[in-house]
Parts: structure tokens; C-alpha cells; sequence
């Protein structure tokens, strides 16, 4: 009998490994207890250290400071650089501090 259960929970143990990742951080940016926003940068303050990125009718604001990954076309950039259009996204967490920030204009 136990043999005939051994396939099924090896079955069950290779589905877990796939969903499990994602269960734990369902709409985060990759690392647990992390958020993600992806839309259209609408606002872009340097000199506060914020970037407001509007994504299905909601603006999200987050926080970037100097350990915050900022790129730009797929370069490393400063928030300067950021423009208001860029399609963008940002990694932070629930406090609003982000700890990536990427966006891609022309």
C-alpha cells in the first residue's frame, strides 16, 4: 500500500515546490513581504526622493532613497533621470520605501 501512495505524494511535493513561491508572495517584486507597481510614472520629485506611478486608476507613491536601485532603459540612473510617461515600476515595501525603481522612455 505504501507503495501506490509514494507516487502521489511525490506528485503532490512537485506541485507544491511551483505554487508555493507564489502563494507566499502572491503580487509582491520578488522578495516576500515586498510590493510591486507597474504602470505610468505621473509624478517624479528628486529633490523629496519620491516617484508616483499610476497603475489601473490608482497613483502609488514611494520612497527612494539612496540604497533604492534606480534604472533607466535598462541603466543604472538617478531619480532625475526618471521622466513623467515612462512606463515604470517600483519594488517597495509596505511602508512605501522602494527598494527598485525602473522605468523605460524614449
Amino acid at each position: 500500500m505504501s507503495k501506490s501512495i509514494a507516487p502521489a505524494i511525490a506528485a503532490l511535493v512537485v506541485a507544491l515546490s511551483f505554487s508555493a513561491p507564489a502563494l507566499a508572495d502572491k503580487g509582491s517584486g520578488g522578495q516576500q513581504g515586498q510590493l510591486k507597481v507597474e504602470g505610468t510614472v505621473s509624478a517624479v520629485d528628486a529633490k523629496a526622493g519620491t516617484v508616483s506611478i499610476s497603475s489601473g486608476g490608482k497613483v502609488v507613491t514611494v520612497s527612494v532613497t539612496p540604497a533604492t536601485k534606480v534604472e533607466r532603459n535598462g541603466k543604472h540612473a538617478t531619480l532625475a533621470a526618471v521622466k513623467v510617461g515612462d512606463r515604470g515600476q517600483a519594488v517597495y515595501a509596505a511602508g512605501g520605501a522602494a527598494s527598485k525603481v525602473e522605468a523605460t522612455g524614449p
